[in-house]
């Protein structure tokens, strides 16, 4: 009652943000028409000035903190109520939606250069109101809105949040209008497909990727197949690994877009156990990580020496793989990425474990442990447990091993989740040893155990917060 008309407008539309928006925000959804009878920037100080908005600062996309505005969320229940009542809230919400696909789509460029790091902090600010975005196109069934915004955030989900990006991309993709030979589809696709693959379940990202390549070709769009080949040679265990990123790379190195290329230049490194081109992939990496020289990009240098110390490692080469991977984990550690900094932690892990510093490896492995929990990656908790057996058997402790490789096989068969070669490699013959340093029966009995362990039961008996007599129970 103490606002004018004007300002009732304005305090209604502003209640479709979700957990607050930036004034470049609230200006493009809540007077997109310009038809607000008032000055936006009065309006909205008026609302500051009344205690119905609350300012705040937060990062933008420069890294700079800028205002950013706030209701309390009895309030903004309150406005959400009115705004239905003027018969705005559709229109409105499609604004909102509009917006943020937008800022999806300039958000990707800036997220594959050397200035990522402010982006992805901003996208996590924006979190609710992107979730928001993708209920409302999912509710609406309008996956043309949504689909591009996960398929151009998918660096951040895959290294911020893949279980829940694969969760949306299964329900969008999933819809009858969403089943177009389109550009939004594809582009989904590969959102998919990194999230997929983030989680370990490299098969379904195998299939992802096949379709977004498939569309790409016949809508003869070289940057979306490009992204979709490079999805592609990440999750595929054979030659055809290479021959894509091959492809990719002659796409992309005439358009100098130098990030992208990096991105090409190293997927294949994950599944060289599987083609076994290590000339081809060393060759590649060294200019991905001339890339990272030239454009003083420590993430690309992080992931450069990650990918050859998998190399030394597929080499049995543990030395050198130890002193790559310390330092690609410093430089990750400078960076928002947990995703790959799991993958070096577990690589180092097995190689401490292989070298009889068991106290060095159980603390990799619970620390990659924890990472992975928080990013549901099922791949490497499995391969963590695995792990830990491991340390666990030349700690002459083969009963708790038997359980953890329980626990394993379990999640691995509940979810279809798959570890990087490198950590195959790693723990291979774990179960066959652990097999022979106990009486058959109590193998039998110990796995049992632990393969009936809940995931979170087995988290917590890997990080020895779970007594024994418990699970024995």
């Amino acid at each position: 009652d103490l606002l004018d008309g004007a300002e009732q407008t304005l305090f209604c539309r502003l209640a479709v943000f979700t957990g607050g928006c930036t004034l470049q925000a609230a200006e493009a959804v809540c007077n997109g028409e310009r038809d607000l009878a008032i000055d936006f920037l009065d309006g909205l100080t008026s609302l500051v000035d009344k205690s119905l908005m609350r300012q705040e600062e937060a990062p933008g996309p420069g890294g700079n903190l800028e205002p950013r505005f706030t209701m309390l969320e009895t309030i903004r229940e309150f406005a959400l109520e009115r705004l239905e009542e003027r018969g705005e809230s559709g229109i409105l919400r499609r604004r909102h939606a509009e917006y943020f696909r937008e800022l999806a789509n300039q958000s990707f460029w800036i997220m594959m250069s050397a200035a990522r790091d402010p982006i992805l902090e901003m996208v996590s600010y924006e979190r609710d109101n992107i979730r928001a975005t993708l209920q409302w196109s999912l509710d609406n069934r309008v996956p043309g809105l949504a689909l591009p915004i996960v398929g151009h955030l998918w660096i951040w989900y895959l290294h911020m949040a893949p279980a829940e990006g694969l969760r949306w991309m299964q329900d969008l993709l999933a819809l009858p209008e969403a089943q177009g030979r389109t550009l939004e589809r594809a582009f989904g696709l590969v959102g998919a497909d990194a999230c997929a693959w983030g989680v370990g379940l490299v098969h379904r990202a195998q299939q992802y990727a096949a379709e977004a390549v498939a569309i790409a070709r016949e809508l003869d769009d070289d940057l979306t197949l490009a992204a979709a080949l490079i999805g592609y040679a990440g999750a595929t265990p054979d030659y055809s690994s290479v021959e894509a990123a091959r492809e990719a790379r002659e796409i992309l190195r005439p358009m100098h877009q130098d990030m992208a290329f990096a991105f090409a230049s190293w997927v294949p490194a994950f599944t060289l156990p599987y083609h076994g081109d290590v000339a081809t992939v060393s060759l590649w990496l060294e200019e991905a990580l001339a890339i990272g020289r030239r454009t003083e990009d420590d993430w690309v240098q992080a992931v450069v020496l990650m990918l050859q110390g998998f190399i030394a490692i597929a080499g049995r080469n543990l030395e050198v793989a130890h002193s790559l991977l310390t330092e690609s984990a410093r430089r990750y550690r400078l960076s928002p990425d947990k995703l790959n900094l799991a993958g070096v932690l577990l690589a180092l892990g097995g190689i401490a474990r292989l070298g009889g510093d068991s106290a060095i490896a159980t603390e990799h492995f619970h620390e990659a442990l924890r990472l992975s929990l928080q990013l549901n990656d099922q791949g490497n908790i499995a391969a963590c447990l695995e792990g830990l057996a491991g340390v666990h058997l030349v700690e002459n402790d083969p009963e708790r091993s038997a359980r953890l490789l329980g626990a394993a096989k379990t999640l691995r068969d509940t979810t279809g989740a798959v570890a990087l070669p490198t950590s195959d490699a790693l723990n291979s013959g774990i179960s066959e040893s652990v097999r022979a340093a106990i009486d058959s029966d109590m193998f039998a009995r110990a796995f049992d155990e632990g393969s009936r362990m809940a995931e979170v039961e087995a988290v917590r008996y890997a990080l020895d917060v779970l007594p024994v007599h418990v699970i024995a129970s």
